[in-house]
């Protein structure tokens, strides 16, 4: 199997070409699913073995993960050979004027002048959707998202490019509409197909063959363009890809191996 040739597909009808398996931003978050975060060395290692792999799509959200990447990005050659993205929380985007101040706050954090993808946790109003415009016009952005499927599909193809949803093994909820923004020509992303490490959490010995039960589950889906997973170290990078290059779906094997998981049932704390 060659490692170097992860499969890849376009973001929608318009969109960039994406590894089917994006490094997700939680990464970088000092605490996440129960494991502190690697340090600088060993997450440049990361970074430069994804990159290898052909794995050059990175996704942030929060202040933590951005500021992060910026600082590891000037470690990592050209900015033209990596795929970012970010999420803009409500709470920083009420407005089309907010957008844009958000934006370029996430610009400034990072180091960059472009980021490749945005997409905004609200209901789309014209004035989001025109300093969305405003921004790709002005090259600070490529393409425009929404993060859930439903509030996606009301948005229309025609004023966003792609969207992001949770989707996994035990919250399949949102595959009907995933289908539908894909019919439309809009770009799918699927969020959290380990369930922030919850799934992995109650039975350790367990976990490896269940994260790639749940990954190729997600990868299996001809609605999803790419999937976003955290990954913390090398070694788990190497894992995850190598179920991404399979050619193999999701079948009885990986049922069985997630028999007995009780998903979402537990309470858990990813921040812990």
């Amino acid at each position: 199997m060659n490692l170097a040739l992860l499969p890849r597909r376009n973001l929608g009808a318009h969109g960039p070409s994406l590894p089917r398996l994006g490094l997700g931003g939680h990464t970088f978050l000092k605490r996440f699913g129960g494991r502190g975060r690697a340090e600088m060395e060993t997450l440049l290692k990361l970074l430069a073995q994804a990159r290898g792999l052909g794995l050059n799509h990175v996704d942030v959200t929060y202040d933590e993960e951005r500021e992060l990447l910026g600082r590891l990005l000037k470690d990592l050659g050209p900015r033209e050979s990596w795929v970012l993205s970010s999420w803009a929380q409500a709470k920083q985007t009420p407005d089309g004027a907010a957008v844009e101040r958000e934006a370029e706050r996430a610009l400034k954090q990072m180091g960059l002048e472009r980021l490749d993808l945005l997409y905004l946790e609200v209901d789309l109003r014209d004035d989001h959707a025109r300093a969305l415009e405003r921004l790709k016009a002005a090259g600070k952005i490529g393409g425009a998202g929404l993060l859930g499927a439903e509030r996606a599909l009301a948005a229309g193809p025609e004023r966003i490019d792609f969207a992001v949803a949770v989707f996994n093994y035990f919250r399949a909820d949102a595959a009907g509409t995933l289908a539908a923004l894909k019919a439309r020509g809009l770009g799918t992303l699927g969020a959290e197909p380990l369930g922030r490490g919850r799934f992995l959490a109650e039975d350790p010995a367990r976990a490896p063959a269940r994260v790639a039960a749940l990954l190729r589950y997600a990868l299996s889906q001809p609605f999803l363009d790419a999937v976003l997973v955290t990954m913390r170290t090398p070694e788990e990078l190497g894992a995850n890809a190598a179920v991404a290059c399979e050619a193999r779906p999701f079948g009885d094997e990986d049922r069985l191996a997630l028999e007995g998981c009780r998903g979402y049932e537990i309470p858990f704390e990813p921040w812990n």
